[in-house]
Order: structure tokens, then sequence, then C-alpha cells
């Protein structure tokens, strides 16, 4: 991030120069977002529930949204 604002040759960075470079926020509900533009979505939490989601939004035309939270194993 500070080698992005050093770049632009702005000088020392405030907060609010900071806080457009950091992606960490806000967190956004996108089946909320994707309810709100008219398109289903779902938020599964299991294989199972994503395989259901899945095959209801092949069953229906047009768009879907599926938000699937991978977690990260090191």
């Amino acid at each position: 991030m500070n080698l992005e604002l050093a770049r632009t040759g702005a000088g020392e960075p405030g907060p609010k120069a900071k806080a457009m470079f950091d992606l960490h926020g806000p967190d956004l509900d996108y089946v909320k977002l994707a309810a709100g533009m008219g398109v289903p979505g779902s938020r599964p939490t299991t294989a199972e529930e994503f395989c259901d989601a899945f095959e209801m939004a092949l069953a229906e035309p047009g768009p879907s949204l599926i938000e699937v939270a991978l977690e990260a194993r090191f």
C-alpha cells in the first residue's frame, strides 16, 4: 500500500488516503446486493447446500448469485 501511495508523489498520506487503498472494508453483503438488483442469491455453508443452490440456479432462467466463502488451510 505505501509503495503505491509513494509513487503518486503526493507526500506523506493521511488516514483518508490510506483508507482508499485498504481492501478490508467495508464488508459487503453480496446476496443483498443481488436482491436489490432483482437477482436471486444464496450463501450456502456446506457442500450439500451449495449443490442445492447450484441446481436451483441452473433450473431458473436468468442470472443468480451463489456466494461461497472458502477457508484457507495452510
